[in-house]
Parts: structure tokens; sequence; C-alpha cells
């Protein structure tokens, strides 16, 4: 075979060759699995739509609940660290604004740094009877007492009357209790039917200092619970 044709032999291979290869490789492609179009999310039913949500935001979702969480309990820690430690009410006693402000603010600046990030309250005339006709006298002792129960008051400024009406409930602790109180037992004193003193005359300076209107006024403490500590720093802070 001359030159010439050995050379045209070669180059038809090559293209045989090349166009086996071209075949193949389209085959190859023909073969390969068609990727469906792509859903809208509107266009998914329910079950899809789960299946896209846990796919793409699950996690997403999770991580940005546990932040709120952890917000959460910062939040309530700074509340539980400001909660209320005392508080107290007038029984048939209204306490003017700046005395208001001075058994709360006032006795908690008394207590000194270990306080500092707590509160006391003082919520104002328990017995005042609203001016609607769905209250009464009767209803609003009978939501003192419950008050009373659930601890609410640990301290109470009273009248002389109210304490007459009351003292038969047995609600209130015998002042012997409190350590201090034999400092201030100079000041009139109102005594239980069985005997022990239950409530303490404010002087009437700290009268004036509370700005209260009523003649005479008594601090007397729910025996509810045990808060003999703080029922002793009132009795020094009012008294001396």
């Amino acid at each position: 075979m001359s030159e010439k044709e050995t050379e045209k032999t070669a180059v038809k291979d090559i293209a045989e060759i090349d166009s086996i290869e071209t075949k193949e490789s389209s085959k190859k492609e023909d073969d390969l699995p068609v990727r469906p179009k792509q859903k809208t999310f509107s266009e998914m039913n329910f079950n899809e739509k789960i299946q896209y949500f846990r796919d793409y935001y699950l996690i997403k979702v999770l991580i940005g609940l546990a932040i709120v969480l952890v917000a959460g309990w910062l939040l309530h820690d700074i509340h539980q660290n400001k909660k209320i430690v005392y508080s107290g009410a007038g029984v048939g006693v209204d306490v003017g604004t700046d005395g208001s402000e001075f058994l709360k603010s006032g006795f908690i600046s008394y207590l000194g740094d270990d306080y500092s990030k707590k509160t006391a309250a003082y919520g104002g005339n328990v017995l005042f009877v609203p001016t609607s006709g769905e209250y009464n006298e009767s209803s609003v002792e009978m939501a003192f007492f419950s008050q009373l129960e659930g601890d609410m008051f640990q301290y109470l400024l009273i009248t002389k009357e109210k304490y007459e009406y009351f003292m038969p409930y047995e609600i209130f602790i015998d002042l012997n209790e409190l350590n201090n109180f034999a400092n201030y037992s100079q000041y009139e004193i109102l005594y239980s039917a069985q005997g022990h003193p239950e409530a303490i005359r404010l002087p009437d300076e700290m009268k004036d200092k509370l700005g209260v209107k009523q003649d005479e006024v008594y601090l007397c403490f729910s025996n509810k619970k045990n808060h003999r500590e703080l029922n002793e720093k009132m009795l020094d802070y009012l008294f001396s």
C-alpha cells in the first residue's frame, strides 16, 4: 500500500472513532434523569411545604427559639432579683403620696445594700369601697381576708376602730415575738382578748411624715407567715 493510501486509511479510522465517541457521549446524556422543575411554595401541597420547612428553616427556627428562651430566662432572673420582699397596706388608713414612697423606696434604702435589688410595696387603704354598685363593705372585707391568707401584706397601718373590729379573727402577731419590741413599750399598745400586745400607736411626728389624716393609727403585723426580721426592721424604721 502506498504512503498516501495509508494516510487516508488512518484519517478514516480516526473519523470513525470520533463518530463512535460522539454517539456514546450523546447516549449517556440522554440516559441522565431529567431534573424536574422546582415548584414555588404556593404550588406545593401541605406535606411538601412541611418537608420544605424542615429542609430549609427548621434549624434556623430552633436556633431562634433557643435565643428567645435564653433572653426570657435572663428577664426572669432580673425580675426575681427585683421581686417584692415586703409589703404593707392601710386598714381604714390613708397615706399621702410622699408617705407611700417613704414606706416603699425609703424602707429599701434603710435596709441597706443587701436589699438594693429588691422592692417594698404599699397597697393603700384596702378597705376603700369603690363607688361602683358591684362592691360593698362586706365584699371588700372578704377580699382583705383573702389577701392576708395569700401573704400579700406583712404589716398594716390600722385605726383603733378597725383593729378592735378585726381583733377577734386572730390575724395579728403577738408583738412580744419581735426582739426589739421592748425598746418601744412606752408607746400606747392595743391588746388582744388573750392579753397579747398586737398593735403599737404611731407617734404624731411619724403620722405627719406619712401624711396620715386619721387620729389614732397603729402598726401591726400579719401572722400568716414568719417575717420577723423585716418586721423588726419596720418597727425600728417607724419608731426610732
